[in-house]
């Protein structure tokens, strides 16, 4: 190889060093900005307040009590594809529950709650229990009517209308799909989990009371089935979600709960849209 060839070639190499530099240096730049968003947008939660992470999962604090519900933080889950971060784990290190309210891979992640802290308890029914041992992981199984106590309150099991095997698509009421109802200092909170229009809503209504109902909106409630959900349950406060997070294929993620419009209309000031990582204070007096 000639002098002038080699010279050449010490110049491409030299060039094409500088650009990998570069183009490092871009990548490091915009990972660490990426990073601080996150951390910025997720946080740590307010509280005595419930903060929305996307689709079905909120963050309860109460009294720096940790409440998790059906976290799932997959890249992909299923036929869905996650369009949003996920929190990072500095923003959940405070979890001491995990609420699962049937085993559907958008509501029971294996992966996700494996990142929790060790020590984290997780209340599920009895199929995701399944699942959840096969990892190695320990459950608590909740039937209807079972109650959990922790420091400042307790957590009862209700029953929801909905299919509750990994991938089944018959609803039923057999307590394999469950909702929750979380008594705490300052409010009681209702996590409908998946389900349809039934009347079980009239006994969460009736025997529990709550006063904060988070409902998720999906093909099974949604519209005017929601907004009647919404006043069997009798709450004064109603949270939509089940959306945010995950879009199909190659759709994007909602940006508002299905037929949001139609529920509005009829839910009023009631209804409280929390977007990703918005919360809602426990106490009534705090929202004001």
């Amino acid at each position: 190889m000639s002098r002038r060839a080699i010279h050449r070639a010490l110049g491409i190499a030299f060039c094409l060093t500088i650009c990998m530099a570069l183009a490092l240096a871009v990548s490091l730049s915009a990972g660490s900005s990426c990073a601080a968003a996150i951390a910025e947008l997720f946080g740590r939660p307010p509280a005595n307040s419930i903060t929305f992470w996307g689709h079905a999962c909120f963050y309860i604090d109460i009294d720096g009590y940790g409440i998790v519900t059906d976290p799932a933080f997959g890249d992909r889950l299923f036929l869905r594809w996650r369009r949003v971060p996920a929190p990072p784990r500095s923003s959940y290190g405070r979890a001491r529950l995990i609420l699962i309210s049937h085993a559907h891979p958008d509501h029971l992640d294996l992966d996700t709650i494996a990142i929790f802290p060790g020590g984290v308890t997780i209340l599920c029914p009895e199929p995701a229990a399944g699942l959840i041992s096969e990892r190695g992981i320990d459950a608590k199984v909740m039937r209807p009517g079972d109650s959990f106590e922790y420091p400042g309150g307790k957590v009862v099991a209700v029953v929801a209308k909905h299919a509750g095997s990994r991938y089944g698509v018959r609803s039923l009421t057999d307590g394999s799909a469950l909702g929750f109802v979380i008594y705490t200092p300052y409010s009681t909170v209702y996590y409908s989990g998946d389900t349809n229009l039934f009347e079980g809503l009239d006994d969460v209504g009736r025997v529990h009371a709550p006063d904060i109902a988070i409902l998720n909106i999906s093909g099974h409630l949604h519209g005017k089935d929601a907004v009647e959900a919404a006043r069997r349950v009798g709450a004064g406060t109603i949270i939509p979600s089940h959306f945010g997070a995950y879009g199909h294929l190659f759709w994007p993620e909602q940006k508002l709960p299905r037929e949001y419009d139609e529920m509005l209309e009829g839910l009023g000031e009631t209804m409280v849209l929390l977007h990703l990582g918005e919360s809602l204070y426990l106490d009534p007096e705090s929202n004001d």
